[in-house]
Parts: structure tokens; C-alpha cells; sequence
């Protein structure tokens, strides 16, 4: 991550400053998340200092009109994840997105979370702008096709013996960029008999960066957030060429069968984007259990 994103917490929510109109950019990317609540406590609205979350925050093109409005649950929110929110309730696609928190002037960047433009979170009226720019090219690198290939032929020869299933969406053909996978929960633990499906969205300059992979199927995991996204650091700043689909899948897999005191979170309170509660409960096998067989018995087609 370039040096410019990297999170210094130098302020606290006390000293924050609240202004009306634009703002130059005059500061380096500051992070508060350890001033800032987290989990969820109740709605903010879109006016005055953050206080607690989730967070509504409207999305405003360049007319000025709302395209739609989106729930934020925590600071350490993605920029990929606000983009696929975004596309969710407007129907523009990530790919079309240049997003600018309003009292910052340059547009938000994949690798970074909500806390590096956390500045613009005092302002008095939160809201993002949103440019739609031009699709990119559909032709793809020869070198992004030919690895696209290999994962093709591969996903061709798996089977559920692995406890997982992955593949194209629709025609590899004709949209090679989607993929779609199921993994069946493992035998012991909450998960047993559960099917849980993935949505699979990869980059044109795919394997160089790392494809957007979330549960569709809801899920009660520390690492998961209520969207579906996912909280591993091979899908984010630990992304490396070498790894491949079925590598991500895999690695996916442990996690649910070891979802205890997950990567990401440490003994006294949440770090990174995931599951608040689940995150705090699984300190607690049984009651994490409990409440994790619910869900996967309520939404995994569990029996």
C-alpha cells in the first residue's frame, strides 16, 4: 500500500473540527477508528460528528441528485465494499466508479479503507459523490487471458469430494471476469451440512490485483460482514500473483473450520472490517456455536 494510505491515529474524536463548505486537502489520510465506536450501537444520521454506526450516507452524482443510499457498519469499510454497495442499490457497476467523500479532493482508492479519508467523516453534511466514468476496454491482457484459461481447465476438473465447487458464472466465453463457487461446510463444527455460495468478481488486470470474493449466503463468521465481504489478507494487502481461485476457496474453507478468535481480531476489540458480534462470541465455543448453527440451519440449507 502506497505510504500515503498507510492509517496514523494523531487525533481524537474531541479535537475534530467540523466544517461546512469544501475543504482543500491539506493533511495526510488520518485514521480515528480507535476513537470511533464500533459494532453496531445505533443509526447515525448523515449530519454532525460520527458517533456510532452503522452509518447512512447518500451517494450523489454530479447533478446533485441522490442515486441511492448506503449503510456503512464500520470505519474499517473497504473501498471496494462501499463500490459494490453502491452497485447494489444503483445498478452502476464497480467498474464505472470514481467515488470522492465530500471534503476530499481526490477520489477514494481501492486499497485503502473508510479511516484513511476519515477527516471528511467531522464534516457537518456526510455524503459521497459518485463520477460514472466511460467501462474499460472488454479486451483483456494476453497474459490476464491465458491465466484465466488455466483456471478454467482447473475449476473443470474439481469435484465436491473437495467440499467445494467453482466456476464461470455464465459462458467463460463470453464473460470471464465472474465466477461463482459453493463450499459445504465442514463435517464437526456450526457449519456441518451447509451450503454456502461466493460471488467471484475478477479485475481485468487480474491475477496483479485480487478478485472481490463475498458470501452470498448469509453467514455468522468473524470475518464476514453483513454484506458478504470478507476479512482475509490474501484477498487484500497480502494478494500475491501466485495465488489462484481454488488457493482462495481453500483458504476460505479453513476459516470455517476454525472460526475461533479469527485472523483480524485480537482479545480486546475488533480490528478490520468483518462480524462485530461474532467476532466477540467466538471467544465463547458454545454460545458462538449456538448462534452460528442458527444461522447456517436458517440460510444454509442445513438440516
Amino acid at each position: 500500500m502506497a505510504e500515503s494510505c498507510k492509517r496514523q491515529c494523531v487525533r481524537s474524536y474531541e479535537s475534530a473540527e467540523v466544517s461546512d463548505g469544501p475543504v482543500a486537502d491539506e493533511s495526510p489520510n488520518v485514521c480515528v477508528s480507535a476513537f470511533i465506536p464500533r459494532g453496531p450501537v445505533m443509526r447515525e444520521t448523515t449530519t454532525g460528528p460520527v458517533t456510532s454506526w452503522p452509518l447512512e450516507m447518500p451517494v450523489c452524482m454530479m447533478s446533485g441528485s441522490v442515486c441511492c443510499t448506503i449503510v456503512l457498519d464500520s470505519i474499517d469499510v473497504r473501498v471496494p465494499e462501499i463500490k459494490y454497495l453502491i452497485e447494489q442499490k444503483s445498478g452502476i457497476l464497480q467498474t464505472e466508479q470514481d467515488i470522492f467523500l465530500d471534503g476530499h479532493l481526490q477520489p477514494m482508492q481501492d486499497d485503502c479503507r473508510l479511516c484513511h479519508y476519515a477527516d471528511a467523516l467531522y464534516r457537518k453534511n456526510r455524503k459521497i459523490h459518485l463520477v460514472r466514468r466511460s467501462l474499460p476496454a472488454n479486451e483483456l491482457d494476453r497474459s490476464t487471458w491465458r491465466r484465466l484459461q488455466k483456471e478454467f481447465l482447473k475449476s473443470k476438473r474439481g469435484n465436491l469430494l473437495d467440499g467445494f465447487v467453482y466456476g464461470p458464472l455464465d459462458d467463460f466465453e463470453a464473460n470471464p471476469l465472474r465466477w461463482t463457487a459453493s463450499i459445504c461446510g465442514p463435517s464437526d463444527g456450526p457449519y456441518a451440512d451447509g451450503t454456502f455460495d461466493l460471488d467471484i468478481s475478477l479485475p481485468h488486470d487480474y491475477p496483479y490485483k485480487p478478485p472481490v470474493v463475498r458470501f452470498t449466503t448469509r453467514i455468522f463468521h468473524p470475518l464476514v460482514a453483513s454484506s458478504g465481504a470478507i476479512e482475509l489478507p490474501i484477498l487484500h494487502e497480502n494478494w500475491l500473483p501466485v495465488i489462484n481461485l481454488e488457493n482462495i476457496i481453500l483458504r476460505i474453507k479453513e476459516e470455517l473450520a476454525d472460526p475461533y478468535v479469527a485472523v483480524g481480531w485480537n482479545d480486546t476489540q475488533s480490528c478490520g472490517l468483518g462480524n462485530h458480534e461474532a467476532a466477540i462470541l467466538s471467544h465463547d465455543k458454545e454460545n458462538f456455536d449456538r448462534r452460528a448453527r442458527e444461522e447456517t440451519l436458517a440460510h444454509a440449507g442445513a438440516q
